[in-house]
């Protein structure tokens, strides 16, 4: 289930067999409330922000590492502030 090359989903707009950060699903017109100030994200999907924006996580790169004959742990680093969202990341 997939694409068949790296290069199909660079060139091919799908959340298909994405790993989604820092949200997943939508957020109502791409405004949420933090601490009583409102922050714009970008709305790329039918006036909402979906599955982190057109820059979410789905569309960067990760440092891989194989664990084991089953298992890769995906690690990437995601700023403080990027896209306006508080808190630097460090997931696996």
């Amino acid at each position: 289930l997939g694409f068949d090359s790296l290069a199909d989903y660079r060139n091919i707009p799908s959340d298909f067999g994405a790993s989604i950060g820092r949200y997943a699903n939508r957020i109502a017109q791409g405004r949420i409330e933090i601490d009583g100030e409102t922050i714009q994200l970008p709305q790329n999907n039918y006036g909402h922000c979906l599955h982190g924006g057109p820059e979410g996580w789905q569309y960067q790169m990760y440092e891989a590492n194989q664990i084991d004959g089953t298992t890769l742990e995906l690690t990437r680093f995601s700023p403080d502030y990027l896209l306006s969202i508080f808190g630097a990341k460090l997931p696996k």
